[in-house]
């Protein structure tokens, strides 16, 4: 197999393979072991930084037909060995590679709510706890359902599985954008400890202040209370400029 990764390139020979299910989508994703040696110090070097540095994937096997894509891997291991005498020996290095699976959501169910991402990241964490990350349109009425969401709802990312998951609303910025009005909003799988987007956690602190002040003449806070605080969580969430929003 013939791969690149920047300006080092290679063939190498597969001397094991295997599928594993990905965690994310459940679709098999190959994991090949591959061996290549390198003709001179440069690809040597060249190597040696290209195992350290593509451990999240950017190494490309190439095809030689135009009818099969071209696949992406990571670099998960790697070990060097030096065969033959000085000058005349050869490094040999193998790779234990996976396939990198780019995932593509084309929509976005929350609960009762569908938003269309152009901007989506999504993430496992080391127990398979999934949290994403999506930029989208948004209307007033599906801002509306946002601040009304504090429960956990299933959540389903078109495109890349069917199978929803139970998820919460953790936070979200909105405000307008290069396609109108828009949303950045932060799902997390319930296992997860509760996670929020930097620069709202630092408005939680005004927003308790909102809280203690309704509380003090009163010992319980009625719907009319809850409805002004979510209002004004909601105002403070707002952003110039929701496409300069980084993911």
């Amino acid at each position: 197999m013939r791969f690149q990764t920047g300006e080092l390139a290679f063939t190498a020979s597969v001397t094991e393979a295997h599928d594993e299910p990905s965690t994310q989508t459940g679709a098999p994703l190959k994991w090949l072991t591959i061996q290549f040696r390198a003709q001179s110090d440069e690809m040597h070097e060249q190597a040696l930084e290209a195992a350290t540095e593509r451990s999240r994937g950017g190494l490309f096997s190439v095809s030689d037909t135009a009818d099969k894509a071209d696949l992406e891997w990571r670099v998960a291991d790697s070990s060097v060995q030096f065969v033959g005498n000085p000058p005349w020996g050869v490094n040999h290095h193998t790779w234990v590679i996976q396939q990198v699976e780019r995932v593509a959501c084309s929509r976005l169910r929350v609960g009762a709510l569908e938003l269309e991402p152009y901007d989506y990241a999504e993430e496992l964490s080391a127990d398979g706890v999934l949290r994403l990350v999506a930029r989208c349109t948004a209307s007033d009425s599906d801002l509306h359902h946002l601040q009304g969401t504090r429960e956990p709802v299933e959540v389903t990312r078109v495109g890349i599985s069917n199978q929803p998951r139970r998820m919460r609303v953790q936070d979200y910025v909105w405000g307008p954008g290069t396609r109108g009005q828009g949303v950045v909003v932060l799902l997390a799988e319930v296992a997860e400890p509760r996670l929020r987007l930097d620069s709202v956690s630092a408005s939680e602190s005004e927003l308790l202040d909102d809280l203690l002040a309704l509380l003090q003449p009163k010992s319980v806070l009625t719907d009319d209370d809850l409805r002004h605080l979510r209002q004004v969580r909601h105002e403070r969430q707002r952003v110039a400029d929701v496409d300069a929003w980084e993911l």
